[in-house]
This record gives structure tokens, sequence and C-alpha cells, in this order.
């Protein structure tokens, strides 16, 4: 099948013990077709995806300033600092 050396033990080991594959489920509860997981997204989920980005980016934009001046006075240390170190050892 796939030219690896097991595949042919196994098949000799399939004749001689008389070893049958199985089916995936038999009986009369058995799905007629099997299904592949991850069927997709529906209209909805990817709309509500798009309304909360857009809301999540009007208020960053709006507000993330005023946000961002409130914290560096109530932070106990310097937060400049804090966010402007990481990005100087990338230059």
């Amino acid at each position: 099948m796939d030219g690896l050396p097991g595949t042919n033990y196994a098949q000799r080991s399939m004749k001689e013990y008389g070893i049958t594959p199985l089916k995936k489920m038999v009986g009369p509860l058995a799905p007629s077709q099997y299904k592949v997981a991850g069927g997709g997204y529906r209209l909805e989920h990817l709309l509500f995806v798009a309304i909360l980005s857009a809301l999540l980016t009007f208020v960053a934009l709006s507000y993330g300033g005023e946000i961002m001046q409130r914290l560096e006075t109530a932070l106990p240390f310097e937060a400049r600092r804090a966010i402007t170190s990481p990005l100087a050892t990338l230059q």
C-alpha cells in the first residue's frame, strides 16, 4: 500500500490470523454518512464577530489615550518606561 516495511508484515499477519478490518459503526443507530468535524461557521457567528470587532475597535480608538493617561498616574511605577523598554530591545 504505502511501501513501508511494516505493511508486508501486517498483511501476512492478517492472512495468518484471519483478521478482518472493523467497520466504523454498525447497527440500527449507525449514521448513514459520516461528517467531517468542524463543518464551518454560520452567518450569525460571523456577524457577531464583525460587530464585536467594530465595537472594540471604536472603544480602543476613542478612549485608549484617556485610559493610558489614567493608568500612568495610577500605577506605582513609570508606565511609559515599562511599555517602551521591550520595544527598545527590538532595534
